[in-house]
């Protein structure tokens, strides 16, 4: 009885994947680029993987991508799988406009006659016409603005003259929110009343 023999199943080839950095940051403009792997062997064609809807193929066998542009205000991520090795992509967000104000804080101390210096915030902002919105947490604290320069908003912070506040410590703050839907920024005031000891 003759015996045919099945010749064995050929083991597939293992694609190895050779990666020459690990990670690229886009700009929020988006783009193309390219991943800069290597295959072995060259004829090999690994899997190319990733979650986000922001990135897409452009050429697989270049491992060349494309990210949309981020209008969005957060740095956002994404893991591009080749393989069975990940490359790391990170897109900023695009620049957004800008408020500061120096000092951070102000620390206030009240002398036996109930009086205190004034004090000196400045405030540069990019939001809309570059206005604020200026007001105190404390009805004791008294905010006038006054004339700036290099398109700087100026405030004198001083606290009212006979304020009635007992010994210690007085947390209170100014805020200062820009024009628009912008976030406000509060400058942390304190105010030291000695014992009359």
């Amino acid at each position: 009885m003759a015996v045919t023999r099945t010749p064995a199943a050929s083991k597939p080839i293992p694609c190895e994947v050779r990666l020459g950095l690990g990670r690229t940051d886009l700009p929020s403009v988006g783009g193309e680029f390219s991943i800069p792997a290597v295959v072995t062997p060259e004829s090999c064609r690994p899997k190319i993987a990733f979650g986000p809807t922001w990135l897409r193929v452009l050429d697989p066998t270049a491992f060349r991508l494309a990210a949309d542009a981020n209008t969005s205000t957060v740095a956002r991520d994404a893991v591009v799988t080749i393989g069975e090795t990940s490359f790391f992509v990170r897109q900023d967000p695009p620049a957004q406009p800008g408020l500061a104000v120096v000092p951070g804080r102000l620390v206030f101390g009240i002398d036996k006659h109930g009086e205190t210096a004034t004090k000196t915030i400045s405030a540069w902002t990019e939001y809309g016409a570059g206005g604020l919105k200026v007001r105190a947490s404390e009805p004791w604290l008294i905010v006038t603005p006054r004339p700036g320069k290099n398109k700087s908003l100026v405030y004198d912070v001083t606290v009212q003259r006979g304020v009635k506040l007992g010994p210690g410590s007085h947390d209170s703050y100014i805020e200062l929110t820009p024009e628009g839907s912008a976030p406000p920024l509060r400058i942390p005031v304190v105010v030291e009343v000695p014992s009359l000891r």
